[in-house]
């Protein structure tokens, strides 16, 4: 519309009235049809809800079907509660191993994995912490737990649960705004009936929401698969298709002269051409010989598979790419390239790992360690009660002692220098033991004792020990 047009459009409108003026901001070439509103088929693409993750029972078939959809489902969790954690504090190192026998007895580390298996499949899950003797529908009270209370752990994934849409967090904090409680619907549950407050549980999100449509789920994540289910129908059509191909790999055709007259012959006519064929299959081997009309004609044709491995691996990348899981993980294929080997990828997962532990882990074990040391050994945990958790791939035994060899020269030069004192060389070397696994047995004992030692003369003899007297260095 030109300025002149546009000037009487709005000189002709109504007073008070705007006139409405279309205004085009993308690339758009209307005689060749190009641009995002140009009329062509790529400005018919569009993005459409499918709310694939409330169809909980497709969801469970694609699950228990497809082996590399359940690949991508399991191996999150299975690596995040691979290791394990490391305790630390001041205490007697047989009490953290009282609790690790104890996590290991609960199945504590298999109830969490389930719970992000079942969030990263359904959108949502909790972890239920068993407290013997308590009522779940009133706010936990770590100070209320005794002796042999805690009993484990129970998971269940969002379709057993109803939350209190209606009655949410309202203390500031991580929880606010969050259902302030759970009721288990009856589905066969051992649970089933109950109100549980939502400390007595850890929560796991699958997908996250924007608050809108989080809203729509009650308060829950959405499934991966909805966001990985284009990637997988293309993996999947492009392994299923090329599969079917091999069939297809030696087509023989037959050219039968009058095949329609015969057809539409008599039944006698079409018995011939039966058993005639049938003769042909069997007879015709790879020594065999193959028997024709000499009106008929037979053809060969071979088909190439040049390229639909090229084709597969790409379908492969990228449902490894959407799915953040190298494929020499999810495929148990080695990259390809002269210098590949994979460890960066793997570096790059166990770094994502160790980050979604931080996120989803870290809270909900500081509160069930906290249970499990009052339940277990009878007190609240010490002050600088801790833990970390550990590397997925650790060093082997070799690797260790070198590095504890280093290190521990390094730290010896440096005592012997009179730089670090003897108490400061220990802690260090039992900071070191995170890595190696060598010096794990020094204890605050040890570290306790040293602070007691005499002072010593750096790089000093035994003529040089002060408090001897006629030798040399002794003072009078």
């Amino acid at each position: 519309m030109s300025r002149r047009n546009r000037r009487s459009a709005n000189k002709s409108a109504p007073a008070g009235e705007v006139q409405a003026t279309p205004t085009g901001d993308s690339f758009a070439n209307f005689a060749a049809k190009m641009g995002a509103n140009a009329s062509n088929l790529q400005g018919g693409a569009t993005y459409d809800f499918t709310f694939r993750t409330r169809n909980y029972r497709q969801l469970e078939w694609m699950y228990r079907t497809s082996g590399i959809l359940r690949k991508a489902i399991d191996i999150i969790p299975d690596d995040m509660t691979r290791e394990g954690i490391e305790l630390s504090s001041d205490a007697d190192p047989d009490d953290h191993r009282k609790l690790t026998e104890a996590m290991n007895r609960m199945g504590l580390w298999d109830a969490l994995g389930d719970g992000v298996r079942w969030a990263r499949l359904y959108g949502g899950a909790v972890t239920v912490y068993l407290i013997d003797g308590q009522d779940m529908s009133q706010p936990l009270r770590l100070d209320s737990i005794r002796p042999g209370q805690f009993k484990g752990v129970y998971t269940m994934d969002r379709w057993q649960l109803t939350p209190a849409l209606t009655e949410v967090v309202t203390e500031f904090g991580p929880e606010l705004g969050k259902p302030l409680y759970y009721d288990v619907i009856l589905d066969g549950s051992p649970l089933q009936g109950r109100r549980i407050h939502y400390t007595r549980l850890a929560r796991f999100v699958g997908a996250e929401l924007p608050f809108r449509q989080a809203y729509t789920e009650m308060g829950w994540g959405q499934s991966y698969i909805e966001q990985w289910f284009d990637r997988l129908i293309a993996f999947d059509s492009a392994t299923t298709g090329a599969a079917q191909l091999i069939h297809k790999a030696h087509l023989r055709t037959l050219k039968i002269k009058q095949l329609r007259e015969i057809l539409a012959g008599p039944d006698q006519l079409k018995r011939g051409l039966y058993n005639q064929v049938e003769f042909m299959r069997v007879a015709q081997t790879i020594e065999g010989l193959t028997v024709l009309d000499g009106d008929d004609d037979f053809e060969t044709n071979t088909y190439t598979f040049a390229g639909l491995d090229d084709l597969m691996n790409q379908f492969s990348q990228q449902f490894a790419a959407v799915t953040d899981i190298p494929m020499v993980r999810l495929f148990s294929q080695s990259p390809g390239g002269l210098n590949s080997t994979g460890d960066t990828d793997m570096e790059m997962h166990y770094s994502m790992i160790r980050q979604n532990q931080e996120r989803k882990f870290r809270t909900p074990l500081a509160v069930l360690l906290d249970i499990l040391h009052r339940s277990e050994l009878g007190r609240p945990p010490e002050d600088g009660f801790g833990f970390d958790f550990n590397p997925l791939d650790p060093l082997s035994e070799a690797e260790g002692a070198e590095i504890f060899g280093k290190v521990a020269t390094a730290i010896g030069s440096l005592s012997s220098g009179g730089i670090l004192m003897r108490p400061t060389a220990l802690k260090e070397l039992q900071k070191a033991s995170e890595i190696t696994g060598y010096g794990s047995t020094i204890t605050q004992e040890d570290i306790e004792d040293a602070e007691n030692d005499p002072p010593t003369i750096p790089n000093a003899g035994p003529e040089d020990e002060p408090g001897l007297e006629g030798t040399k260095g002794t003072q009078r």
